[in-house]
């Protein structure tokens, strides 16, 4: 398959399976979630630097198809998208692989403002634009998440293109809460009505599907840096 995925030297089942696809952006990413993920999930992640988000969806579609509602797949991508000489991403590709994987759970990354550029640049006006497109396509699906990596310049490299260590952390622990506000809720039903599967460590779980709840500010932004999330375990 090409995926990185958490060391396991007994070949322990994981009953929940969470793939990540994304460009350079992803970079580092991977091995931070896997820090605060419980080990009831198999992580898995495939990184095609400099890639645009068409590809990145049909890698997505080619490893999909085993997924089941009990998993997800992350992707994260389109800023290659935005350069002067090419075209943005085609929202119409993006609603279109939401529709044919009804059958999982997806949680999209949006493009990240250009912090190298100024805030009023075509380019990031483009990028404005099209996140408010993606938004309004997650609200009219249930099974699909956003991540909104707008995070301030501080947690930026001095290019303002990638994140710093610091950054990485602050969006790897979103990354973790959604997986658990998405997850989580499922296996929450699911308890209820087999009384076999729930949830332990209510500080950890995430109310609603936005995942910049609680990261509304500077100080919190801080205050979430200061340490990795602690492990949540899915019974």
């Amino acid at each position: 398959m090409g995926y990185k995925n958490r060391e396991n030297k007994k070949q322990k089942f994981n009953p929940h399976k969470a793939i990540m696809i994304g460009d350079s952006f992803l970079r580092g990413i991977r091995e931070i979630v896997e820090l605060s993920i419980s080990n009831k999930f198999g992580i898995y992640s495939l990184l095609k630097p400099g890639c645009k988000l068409n590809t990145l969806l049909q890698s997505a579609n080619g490893e999909s198809g085993s997924l089941t509602h009990k998993d997800l797949i992350f992707i994260c991508g389109g800023a290659n998208d935005f350069n002067s000489d090419t075209e943005e991403p085609t929202i119409d590709h993006i609603q279109e692989f939401i529709k044919s994987n009804k059958h999982t759970n997806i949680i999209l990354a949006n493009v990240p403002l250009q912090y190298d550029l100024s805030y009023h640049s075509q380019v990031n006006k483009r990028i404005r634009s099209y996140k408010q497109e993606l938004l309004e396509i997650i609200k009219d699906h249930k099974q699909a998440a956003q991540i909104k990596t707008d995070i301030d310049r501080k947690y930026h490299t001095r290019h303002g293109l990638h994140l710093n260590k610091l950054g990485k952390l602050l969006f790897s622990n979103k990354i973790t809460q959604t997986i658990y506000s998405t997850l989580g809720k499922k296996l929450e039903q699911s308890s209820l009505a087999s009384n076999k599967l729930g949830i332990q460590g209510g500080e950890n779980k995430v109310d609603g599907r936005n995942s910049d709840q609680g990261h509304t500010d500077s100080k919190k932004n801080e205050d979430a840096m200061k340490s990795i999330p602690p492990k949540v375990s899915l019974l």
